[in-house]
């Protein structure tokens, strides 16, 4: 293995950071930074932890090949001066101080805990030659969640990229000729690499989406799905009798309430507007608003009144914009606070 083992990007970062803190010398001041690194910017901590989760996962990835052959090459790579001082520069940290010198090891286990991440465990994509090799080998199911109020991004063994929405999950099985990711619940984006050799296909409860080199969100939530494309094309099956494949067009929506379907044309950005941070309505009943909302918070909005529930409403709102949501319908006249607690705001009628 000749190829450079420097860390580059936000977890790769965090990978240097790891290993900055496992280094015999490692000090007082070393953990400090570490600690301004990770609150500097929401990616950082999340690349963070990441990396934690990867090195509960060492374990079991130890014996593998690829990862065995960086740790075994690194270590006799010479030192490599830097500090991790985790300085923001243009974005990035910096890791260029001449203080002490890293030794090369240090980015052999930063390396192969970035690749244990990417692998998600065990996950290899095998780019050989060889016919017999041109596959995806995962030795076990791998299931990546979020919990409410929480977003995280997952990268796959092919350069893929997932962004999980809040409350939802992931599962992604044995690849063979297909790389192939079950939404188990909730809402995901997928930024698709290239490889027509390999169409990547999203499953969700029978329901199907397949897509070469693009990207789309997919959500199910029991009685209602959708899909919407931002880049590239995709094939649509819903998995019921006598229904035709659907191709979507970048910009294009899909949903399916119940055994309704409709297609809708440059909507994807309203429906992909919580990767950004916001969520949009337009003329949407209360109820189904509240619901949403509800998924990215711990306390909930309550409608005590039944004609809540269908009056029409719009706006936008950041993920966790409970409150100004309430204060919104408090001053167009539509609904006042009932009472609060830690767990739930209960809004009347005016």
């Amino acid at each position: 293995m000749n190829d450079d083992v420097r860390p580059s990007g936000k977890m790769d970062e965090a990978a240097t950071w790891y290993a900055r803190l496992n280094a015999p010398d490692c000090s007082a001041e070393d953990r400090q930074r570490l600690s301004e690194w990770r609150k500097a910017n929401t990616r950082n901590e999340a690349a963070w932890q990441g990396i934690l989760a990867a090195d509960r996962r060492m374990d079991a990835v130890a014996s593998h090949p690829m990862i065995a052959d960086m740790i075994r090459d690194a270590r006799s790579l010479p030192p490599v001066s830097a500090d991790a001082s985790g300085q923001e520069r243009g974005g990035e940290a910096s890791f260029t101080s001449s203080r002490r010198s890293f030794a090369g090891w240090q980015y052999g286990i930063a390396a192969a805990l970035t690749l244990a991440v990417g692998l998600g465990g065990l996950a290899v994509w095998n780019r050989m030659n060889s016919p017999a090799r041109d596959a995806v080998q995962i030795a076990d199911v791998t299931s990546y969640t979020t919990t409410i109020g929480e977003t995280r991004l997952v990268t796959l063994a092919d350069g893929s990229r997932i962004t999980l929405d809040t409350d939802s999950a992931i599962e992604v099985p044995q690849w063979k000729d297909r790389r192939i990711v079950h939404l188990t619940k909730g809402r995901a984006f997928f930024e698709v690499a290239k490889d027509a050799a390999h169409p990547f296909v999203v499953e969700s409860d029978g329901k199907s989406v397949e897509a070469l080199g693009t990207s789309f969100t997919v959500r199910d939530e029991g009685k209602a799905y959708s899909v919407a494309l931002l880049e590239g094309r995709v094939k649509v099956d819903l998995g019921m009798a006598g229904a035709r494949s659907t191709i979507l067009a970048p910009g294009d929506t899909l949903s399916l309430m119940g055994k309704t379907v409709a297609v809708r044309h440059q909507d994807a950005d309203r429906l992909s507007g919580w990767l950004n941070g916001r969520l949009t309505f337009e003329q949407q009943p209360l109820g189904t608003i509240v619901a949403e909302m509800n998924r990215y918070s711990a306390r909930h909005i309550v409608l005590a009144d039944p004609e809540l529930e269908t009056q029409k409403f719009s706006g936008t709102f950041t993920l966790d914009g409970s409150d100004a949501l309430i204060r919104a319908l408090d001053a167009y006249g539509i609904a006042r606070v009932l009472r609060r607690s830690s767990t739930e705001v209960v809004l009347g009628a005016q």
